[in-house]
């Protein structure tokens, strides 16, 4: 709609959108996509492409998150569970110069995510599905090939083979590093992957950064808020939530359980105005680290 008709809406309080589509003849059609500092190869029909072009700050919370942890922990090496085409791995460089460990299991997603960090420095790809333990499961895939969805089920025509984060560090020797940083994006599998987790958790109290999409997690009968919950028996005292977009909504108490639940019930893809969360936790062995987070998110300007 030509441009001189939206203030007529706004009077109303409304405003006319162009709504995002996924073209899925576009998969295996690569587009070019700046992201941060970096130009990365994406999936034609990828969601990011949207969120970028909308929003080029999308998901830049991460990279002020990390550079924060860098700042007390300067030898610190990131963990990137889900990497996709590596548009977490730009956000963060872009913010900080950290090692990451980047780990995604789908053939065309990791032969991107090969090709967009290439140029990049200390850099680790490893090529594997991560679960809750070491298994194989029949399963069926959603969205494959540029935002894999997996679904386990008995009539899948795909199996799937999953190893736990625990095992991927201990197999590629790499447990040793500073690990203060755990980034989650696998679509529905985040809690699950922190359970295969329970080690680098114990041993290191990562800050845990990952998305928290309850429709997702209930496709694949995932119940996902127990295992938030738990974790504030393991040392986690605080939780801050950020919406789809990456806006600051609150941070939290893990003793407010109440109201821990009522926000996984209210983000709902269909019905709500949140679809799903980005969710960090941290340590109380981190509670300086929050503080300043936090405060850093809401110095910023109101948009």
């Amino acid at each position: 709609m030509h441009s001189s008709t939206k203030p007529v809406w706004k009077i109303f309080g409304y405003e006319l959108v162009k709504a995002k589509t996924k073209h899925h003849k576009q998969t295996n059609k690569v587009k070019k996509l700046m992201v941060g500092n970096y130009m990365l190869e994406i999936p034609g029909n990828h969601p990011m492409i949207g969120i970028y072009k909308d929003d080029a700050g999308a998901k830049n919370q991460l990279g002020r998150l990390t550079a924060l942890i860098a700042e007390k922990y300067p030898s610190v090496s990131i963990i990137d569970a889900g990497a996709n085409i590596g548009d977490s791995i730009v956000k963060i460089k872009t913010a900080a110069e950290v090692p990451i460990i980047s780990i995604e299991g789908d053939d065309f997603l990791f032969d991107l995510l090969k090709r967009n960090t290439m140029s990049l420095k200390n850099v680790t790809l490893i090529k594997t599905y991560l679960g809750e333990k070491i298994e194989s499961k029949k399963a069926a895939l959603l969205h494959h090939g540029w935002n894999t969805t997996i679904i386990p089920s008995e009539e899948g025509n795909t199996t799937i083979h999953f190893k736990t984060v625990d095992e991927v560090l201990a197999e590629e020797h790499l447990q040793n590093r500073m690990l203060k940083l755990l980034k989650i994006n696998c679509e529905g599998f985040d809690t699950i992957v922190m359970r295969g987790a329970v080690k680098l958790i114990r041993e290191k109290k990562p800050v845990i950064y990952f998305e928290y999409n309850r429709n997702k997690m209930e496709q694949i009968g995932e119940d996902g808020l127990s295992t938030l919950i738990a974790l504030g028996a393991a040392g986690y005292h605080f939780i801050t939530f950020f919406d789809q977009n990456g806006r600051f909504i609150m941070n939290m108490p893990f003793e407010q359980e109440n109201l821990i639940t009522a926000m996984h019930r209210y983000a709902d893809t269909d019905n709500s105005c949140i679809e799903y969360y980005y969710v960090c936790l941290f340590h109380e062995d981190d509670s300086d680290l929050s503080e300043k987070f936090i405060a850093s998110e809401n110095s910023l300007p109101v948009i």
